[in-house]
């Protein structure tokens, strides 16, 4: 029961930007992925001695002209792109995981705080009102690092 009210009420409302975040983690992996590509075609092309593949030869050809500075042209070109591309993808998805855990925490407290205004006054009777405020913000901060936090 506490699961789904956690997964709908506070995390359904921010599901677009979870899911941009998912892609933005998808595209930092692929950046990270192509980095040692054009380090690859500097050592084979341009330093080395192996002729390109015919499709790579044509789009050189067509794009940046026939010589091994050419070569080298679209190997910065890739590098800028494949940086560029990971420190976007990297901003965006630490930027929408912050906001969402810092929202569902809002409206996590939110609710929390309704709650114990709901309690009847016997149950502050019972328990000691400054364990309860301590244990409602550490639960609270732990889940919050949970959301926003991501192990790199």
């Amino acid at each position: 029961m506490e699961k789904k009210l956690f997964i709908d009420y506070l995390l359904r409302p921010h599901w677009p930007m979870l899911a941009i975040a998912f892609v933005a983690i998808i595209f930092e992996g692929l950046a990270d992925l192509l980095e040692p590509w054009p380090i690859n075609i500097v050592l084979d092309y341009v330093i080395g001695s192996k002729q390109p593949p015919q499709w790579l030869a044509n789009f050189i050809a067509s794009s940046f002209g026939a010589d091994k500075l050419a070569i080298l042209n679209l190997a910065v070109i890739a590098v800028v792109i494949f940086a560029v591309t990971g420190a976007v993808s990297h901003y965006t998805e630490k930027y929408l995981t912050t906001k969402v855990g810092q929202e569902v925490m809002c409206d996590l407290r939110r609710a929390v705080y309704h709650h114990i205004q709901r309690l009847s006054l016997s149950y502050y009777d019972r328990s000691r009102v400054g364990d309860l405020i301590s244990r409602v913000t550490a639960d609270i901060d732990a889940i919050q690092d949970c959301i926003s936090s991501r192990r790199s």
